[in-house]
């Protein structure tokens, strides 16, 4: 079964595809935001850990400043002002 590794704010994690969906859809039929993107899908669960670390790694060789933290997050507080 493919595995797929994805990002939700500052943390990235590997979970079986099936889940991830099913999770997904239970969020859109709850009316909750779930904000996490799917990078990509692997055949393996040690090739999506290796390309969590190269995420992480990017991620953490460029923080965001506190600014640019208070963009992102008015991002969200935008899309779930416009769901009232």
């Amino acid at each position: 079964m493919g595995r797929q590794y994805h990002f939700l704010g500052d943390n990235f994690s590997v979970r079986p595809l099936p889940d991830y969906l099913t999770y997904a859809q239970r969020s859109f039929h709850e009316r909750r935001l779930f904000d996490s993107v799917i990078l990509a899908l692997h055949p393996t669960r040690q090739g999506a850990n290796e390309e969590c670390e190269i995420w992480q790694k990017r991620r953490d060789e460029r923080p965001l400043s506190p600014q640019e933290r208070l963009a992102e997050l008015q991002r969200y507080v935008e899309g779930l002002e416009s769901q009232i």
